[in-house]
C-alpha cells in the first residue's frame, strides 16, 4: 500500500488479525503513542479499532506497506457506526473493475501459483 503525505484513513475496525511491514515512510494510530517507520513490523489484533495518520513520507513521496488482513475491515463514523466494509471479495471486486477501466489483462488472484 503506498500512502501520500497529508492522507489520513477514517476509523476502522479489524474483525481479523493484520500485519504490516513498512517499508518507508512513518505512520501511526492517533490512538496511540508509537510510530512505525522502515523496518516495523506491526501485529495488530482481531477486533480492535483505530485511525491510521501518515506523519513523513519517504523517497517515493509515500508511506509504503505491505499488509495482510484476515477477516474484514469495517470503516466507522463518529458513532462508531460501519459505513463501509471492506474483505478479499470488496477488493477483488475493485481490481477488476480497475483493470477494466484501464484496459489491463488483470492476473488471476484466486489461484496459487
Amino acid at each position: 500500500m503506498k500512502v501520500p503525505f497529508g492522507v489520513s484513513m477514517p476509523k476502522h475496525h479489524h474483525t481479523g488479525t493484520v500485519v504490516v511491514y513498512t517499508t518507508e515512510g512513518k505512520w501511526k494510530y492517533i490512538e496511540h503513542d508509537w510510530v512505525a517507520g522502515a523496518g516495523s513490523l506491526v501485529y495488530e489484533t482481531a477486533a480492535s479499532s483505530h485511525t491510521f495518520e501518515v506523519l513523513e513520507v519517504g523517497e517515493s513521496g509515500y508511506v509504503t506497506t505491505l499488509v495482510q488482513v484476515s477477516g474484514e475491515l469495517l470503516f466507522l463514523d463518529d458513532n462508531e457506526n460501519i459505513v463501509a466494509s471492506e474483505n478479499w471479495k470488496t477488493s477483488l471486486d475493485r481490481y477488476l473493475a480497475y483493470c477494466e477501466q484501464h484496459n489491463i489483462t488483470p492476473q488471476d488472484l484466486t489461484a496459487f501459483k
